[in-house]
């Protein structure tokens, strides 16, 4: 059994899985002849010098405008909506010379729930945050990594190790840049977005074996389909514009087209629009959310 033929016989969706993984090997193919001709061109044998001066670059970059920050501490608290109760976000960043500490110390503890967050998405969209306001041009590698500490201790909801249920966990893990905001708003007023809806509410829908009655003609099982649409609320406005309508911010997924969903699956929908003046009021303003009717 090749590759190709454990993936068929393992997805729900072998076609669109299958057609993921060749359009990936189609792009690996495409990028490695331009980088071999980009070799050849200028005559270098291998990356490693050309890395290194890329990381170290980067890596001043980054030491250059934190080093733009008051020498100080910050905090902020975020609460959410959980599952049995509320959940609570607290970090503290520092500055500190030429580095940025944040500390997750104070949040709440793991649930019992799939909402938890692997301390490895933490530090993504924890850096992601940092980044997208001190040093937004900078480019992400370890140069510029190097220089953002992320601390949260080992049990709480923020640091869920194996085997703690973390399927979810972009609901809590997207709101980290937010949570992240919040400190940074107090070291750089007029250039943070104010807070908006985060995380995606996702419709899941799907049918099948053990899902859908027979049909009574044909006495078979109705078509299997999964299907998985993405939505958000609208962004928070920025320092000097309102923000974007239907956007979800950390994540900037974009959805399936209404044609191709209802092409693969028995879905109709019936109505997409944005929800007039679904967001706050301001000199700038938090945008507008959307509505929606499925059949």
């Amino acid at each position: 059994m090749n590759t190709i033929d454990f993936v068929h016989y393992n997805c729900r969706e072998s076609k669109q899985v299958e057609g993921d993984i060749y359009a990936l090997a189609n792009c690996n193919d495409v990028g490695s002849d331009r980088l071999r001709a980009m070799m050849v061109q200028y005559k270098i044998e291998d990356l490693n010098e050309l890395a290194e001066t890329i990381i170290e670059s980067t890596r001043n970059a980054m030491r250059a405008a934190i080093s733009k920050l008051p020498i100080t501490t910050t905090t902020n608290t975020m609460k959410i909506d959980g599952y049995d109760e509320e959940i609570v976000l607290k970090a503290k960043l520092s500055v500190v010379n030429d580095t940025i500490v944040i500390d997750y110390e104070g949040s709440s503890p793991i649930s019992d729930f799939g909402i938890n967050v692997p301390k490895c998405y933490t530090d993504a969209y924890t850096s992601f945050g940092v980044k997208c306001v001190v040093a937004p041009e900078v480019p992400n590698n370890a140069g510029s990594l190097a220089h953002i500490i992320v601390k949260a201790p080992e049990g709480c909801i923020l640091n869920a190790p194996h085997p703690c249920a973390v399927v979810a966990r972009s609901s809590i893990g997207h709101m980290l840049p937010d949570v992240v905001f919040g400190c940074l708003h107090q070291l750089l007023p007029g250039r943070v977005p104010a807070e908006g809806t985060s995380c995606l509410w996702n419709l899941r829908l799907g049918a099948g074996h053990g899902i859908t009655t027979r049909d009574p003609n044909t006495k078979l099982e109705n078509t299997t389909f999964t299907a998985m649409s993405f939505h958000s609320g609208g962004a928070g406005a920025r320092p000097n514009k309102d923000g974007l309508s239907a956007t979800p911010f950390p994540s900037g997924v974009r959805n399936v087209p209404v044609e191709v969903l209802e092409a693969i699956t028995p879905i109709v929908i019936w109505r997409k629009e944005l929800r007039q003046n679904s967001g706050g009021a301001g000199q700038f303003r938090g945008t507008w959310s959307k509505n929606g009717r499925w059949k």
